[in-house]
C-alpha cells in the first residue's frame, strides 16, 4: 500500500465531489416529497409508495455499478472517468424532478416515476465510484480517515446551500408561483453541481493500484447476482414495510421473511462452498463477518433515521409551526454543526483510535 500524504488542495476538491452530490442528495431527501404533494400535486400515499419502490431498486443498481466500475480502465483510472461522465445526467435529472408539467394526474405519477428513478440512477453511477475513488487515492489509513473528514464537511456544506437556502430561492424566483420557483431554484443548483463534481474530476489522482485477480465476466456475473436478488429484496422490503407502516400485516411479513431467510442461510452456511456460485461465496463472507453486520445494521438504522427525519422536516414547519421558511434557518444550524464535527473527525480519530471514537459518538 502506498503511505502517501495527500495535499491540502486534492482533499478539498475530493471534497467539492460530495458537496456537489448532497445538492442532489439532501435536496431530494428534504424537499421533494413536500414539492410532491403540494405543488406537483401527487397523494402523500402515492409518493411514499414512489420512494419505497425506488430505494429498494436503489440497493440493487448499488451492486450493479460496483461491478461495472471495477472492471474500468481507462487512462483516467477506474472511478474518476464515471464521476465525468455522470454530471450532466444527475444535472438535468434534478431540473426535471422539481418541474411541474401540466400533464393528467397519471401522467404526473409516470413522470416522477421516471424522473426520480433516473435521478437516483445517474446518482448511482455518480457516488459508487466516487465513495470508492477515496480508497486509492493513498493507502495511508490515517490519512484517508482525514480525507473522510474533509468528504463530510464537503457534504453538508453542499447540503446547507440546498437545505437552508432552497425555501427562500423558490420565493424569490417564484413570486409566488412555486412551481416555477422550484425550476428556476434547481437550474441554479444543477450549474452549481457541473462545477463542483469537475473541480474533483480535475484535482484528484488515483495512486493505489487494486490487487489484479481473475474475474469472470460481468454477464456471468450479473446473471449471478440476478440469482440471488430475493434474498436481498425481501429482507429489505420486510424492514422498511416494518418500520414506515408498523400493521399487523408488516409485523406477520417481516416475521415471515426473518424466519424464512434463516432457514435460507443455514443452509448456504452448511453447503459445500466449493460448490457455490461467486455471489453466494460472498454472500456467505458477510454473513460470517460479525463487524460488518453490525456496521450494516447500523448504516441501515441511520439511514431509516435520517430518511424519516428529513422527510418531516418541511411539512412540520409548515404545517404546525407555520412558518415555510423556518426550515431553511432550522438545516442552517443543523448543518453547521455537524460541518465542524465531520473536520474534527481526524484529529479525535488519531487520539481516541476509530472504534473507540464511533463508540463515544453514538452514546452521545
Amino acid at each position: 500500500m502506498i503511505k502517501h500524504t495527500l495535499p491540502i488542495y486534492e482533499k478539498i476538491g475530493y471534497a467539492m465531489g460530495d458537496a456537489g452530490a448532497n445538492l442532489v442528495w439532501r435536496g431530494a431527501l428534504a424537499y421533494l416529497a413536500v414539492f410532491y404533494t403540494d405543488t406537483f400535486g401527487i397523494s402523500a400515499a402515492a409518493a411514499a409508495l414512489l420512494f419505497l419502490v425506488v430505494r429498494l431498486s436503489d440497493g440493487v443498481t448499488d451492486i450493479i455499478m460496483g461491478m461495472i466500475a471495477d472492471r474500468t480502465q481507462t487512462r483516467f483510472g477506474k472511478f474518476r472517468p464515471w464521476i465525468l461522465w455522470s454530471t450532466p445526467f444527475l444535472a438535468l435529472f434534478m431540473v426535471l424532478c422539481f418541474t411541474t408539467p401540466d400533464i393528467s394526474p397519471a401522467a404526473k405519477l409516470f413522470y416522477a416515476y421516471f424522473t426520480y428513478i433516473g435521478l437516483t440512477l445517474a446518482y448511482t453511477v455518480s457516488n459508487v465510484p466516487y465513495s470508492a475513488l477515496m480508497g486509492v487515492m493513498t493507502g495511508d489509513d490515517l490519512e484517508r480517515t482525514k480525507l473522510s473528514g474533509f468528504r463530510f464537511a464537503g457534504a453538508f456544506a453542499g447540503g446547507l446551500l440546498v437545505m437552508g437556502f432552497l425555501p427562500d430561492l423558490v420565493a424569490y424566483f417564484g413570486e409566488g408561483n412555486s412551481a416555477q420557483g422550484y425550476q428556476y431554484t434547481m437550474y441554479v443548483f444543477a450549474a452549481l453541481l457541473t462545477v463542483l463534481m469537475l473541480i474533483t474530476f480535475v484535482s484528484t489522482k488515483e495512486r493505489v493500484q487494486p490487487a489484479t485477480k481473475t474475474q469472470v465476466s460481468l454477464k456471468t456475473e450479473l446473471t449471478d447476482l440476478s440469482k440471488s436478488l430475493p434474498f436481498i429484496i425481501l429482507p429489505l422490503l420486510a424492514i422498511t414495510l416494518f418500520f414506515y407502516y408498523r400493521e399487523l400485516y408488516s409485523g406477520l411479513f417481516f416475521a415471515a421473511t426473518m424466519i424464512f431467510m434463516t432457514v435460507v442461510i443455514r443452509r448456504l452456511l452448511a453447503s459445500d462452498h466449493s460448490k457455490l456460485s461467486g455471489t453466494q461465496r460472498d454472500m456467505v463472507d458477510l454473513l460470517t463477518n460479525k463487524p460488518w453486520l453490525i456496521l450494516l445494521g447500523m448504516g441501515f438504522l441511520t439511514m431509516m433515521f435520517n430518511g424519516i427525519k428529513y422527510g418531516v422536516i418541511a411539512y412540520y414547519f409548515k404545517y404546525y409551526v407555520g412558518n415555510e421558511l423556518l426550515t431553511g434557518q432550522y438545516f442552517i444550524a443543523l448543518l453547521i454543526v455537524s460541518i465542524f464535527g465531520a473536520l474534527s473527525t481526524g484529529k479525535l480519530a488519531e487520539i481516541l483510535g476509530k472504534r473507540t471514537l464511533f463508540i463515544a459518538s453514538l452514546l452521545l
